[in-house]
């Protein structure tokens, strides 16, 4: 590493599930060198190369089958060893017959997946409203008010 500097590895996400991508990013690593990403019982996800600004990030890809918990995630390259964790949720039996009974259903198939993105539109129109409503009343207060 450059002037002393010390090179550290991030996981963009806290949690993912087994078979989900995580974004891995090296900081303060020198140009050019390439860090192999790999889960600490050595199972290979993927590459980190950083750029001239001293940063690199990759999505890699959990795999599937990985056990549920805390999975520490090391990448090395430049002479070091990174390290970093993320918290994987697995698919046990329970959750495939969650699944099983969504496939029969379309509806709830197709509202399962998009439950959190109604919600983040829903509180989105709140905020909306609110403000025109807030903006609206200073409009009509008094000015000596």
């Amino acid at each position: 590493m450059a002037d002393g500097d010390e090179a550290t590895l991030y996981v963009g996400v806290r949690q993912v599930d087994d078979g989900g991508q995580v974004p891995v990013s090296v900081v303060g690593g020198d140009a050019g060198t390439t860090w192999q990403v790999e889960l600490a019982d050595g199972t290979a996800l993927g590459a980190v190369t950083v750029g001239e600004d001293g940063t690199g990030t990759s999505l890699v890809t959990i795999p599937t089958g990985t056990p549920s918990g805390v999975a520490e995630l090391t990448a090395t390259g430049g002479g070091g060893e990174l390290s970093a964790v993320v918290s994987v949720a697995g698919h046990d039996a329970a959750a495939a017959g969650e699944t099983a009974a969504a496939a029969s259903d379309p509806l709830a198939a197709a509202l399962g997946g998009g439950i959190a993105v109604l919600a983040a539109v829903m509180l989105a129109v709140v905020v909306t409203v609110v403000a025109s409503v807030l903006a609206r009343r200073r409009r009509r207060a008094p000015e000596g008010a």
